[in-house]
């Protein structure tokens, strides 16, 4: 029995080697008809790339300036204002989407599903009348876990895990990583008496990640003090630092250590400081940073990654691609 070839599906369809190609990538101008009869047939051929051939291409590809090949969309649940407002990573992850974008040869497209023209739906027919097969989920804002949107057409991945429903591939940080990281190097500074101060919505997001983190540290330790689980004000927090007899805090808000040192607490010299999502901006203050831009970055590699498999839809088993969070020194600890 012959060998399956690109020409051999392509005498089998009726049509021509480039459109074959072009079918199996997922790229745009072939039409879903088409697509979905090479795809058939290739499966029923056994047709599969040469690995070899497909690393050269790759290569020869990389070493040029990349052309226009299509538009990604980004799914946005939230409106502007929430997006820039849920935390200070989220700035970031729009320079890494659209460096990423950029790198491959690909436009990208922002979608607000709140924008008054879906209130009646048909977004999807939209973006597919303008030729986007794949697109990226933005982080939901707090208080959302699900989508009224159909991927069944589209190439998908999250940035994050706070989309409940349905569960796609998504990119994210290594939440456990994360705190562990901030812990050792605090309890290298000698710190003994570490709280964790994490916003509900924030859980939530992270699907108890961050929390879970914590309390397995603490597990492995014997014990530690209560973390702050609620949206406090500064009377709150300060009177919880003090309770818990705190010699350092971490958290995801540097509200935090503007309360604190507008109380006196000398920081580091009472209590120490570290931002668990630490940001490029937050100049003298130590944490632990976790990459947005790599995160939305792995985000867009993983769409064009089922583009070029012709991957469409909710995937059967979805996969989270976590990115090492790093340290970043700093004047608090």
């Amino acid at each position: 029995m012959s060998i399956p070839t690109l020409q051999s599906i392509a005498d089998a369809c009726g049509t021509n080697r480039m459109t074959v190609s072009l079918a199996l990538r997922g790229r745009a101008g072939v039409s879903e008809e088409t697509k979905a009869r090479v795809v058939a047939e290739a499966e029923r051929q056994g047709y599969r790339p040469n690995p070899l051939v497909s690393a050269l291409m790759a290569r020869l590809r990389g070493a040029k300036t990349p052309r226009y090949q299509a538009t990604l969309g980004l799914i946005h649940a939230a409106d502007t204002a929430d997006w820039r407002k849920m935390f200070p990573a989220c700035r970031h992850f729009d320079a890494g989407l659209r460096a990423r974008t950029g790198q491959l040869g690909y436009g990208l497209e922002v979608v607000w599903l709140r924008a008054e023209k879906w209130a009646g739906g048909g977004v999807e027919r939209a973006l597919k009348g303008r030729g986007i097969d794949g697109v990226v989920v933005a982080p939901l804002p707090g208080g959302t876990s699900e989508l009224g949107f159909d991927f069944s057409g589209f190439a998908v991945a999250a940035i994050g895990q706070s989309l409940l429903t349905p569960v796609l591939h998504s990119a994210a940080p290594n939440y456990f990583r994360t705190i562990e990281l901030g812990l050792e190097r605090l309890v290298a500074a000698g710190r003994r008496r570490v709280g964790l101060a994490l916003e509900p919505t924030l859980d939530e997001r992270s699907r108890h990640q961050w929390l879970g983190a914590y309390l397995g540290c603490q597990a492995s330790a014997g014990g530690g003090p209560r973390p702050l689980l609620r949206t406090a004000d500064a009377k709150e927090f300060l009177a919880w630092v003090r309770e818990e007899r705190l010699d350092a805090v971490m958290s995801a808000d540097t509200q935090h250590l503007e309360w604190l040192r507008a109380a006196g607490v000398a920081v580091p010299g009472r209590v120490a400081y570290v931002c668990f999502t630490r940001a490029a901006e937050m100049r003298g203050v130590a944490g632990v940073a976790n990459n947005p831009a790599a995160i939305a970055a792995a985000a867009v590699d993983m769409v064009v990654a089922q583009l070029h498999r012709n991957e469409r839809g909710v995937p059967a088993e979805p996969r989270v691609l976590q990115i090492a969070p790093h340290w970043e020194g700093g004047a608090t600890v």
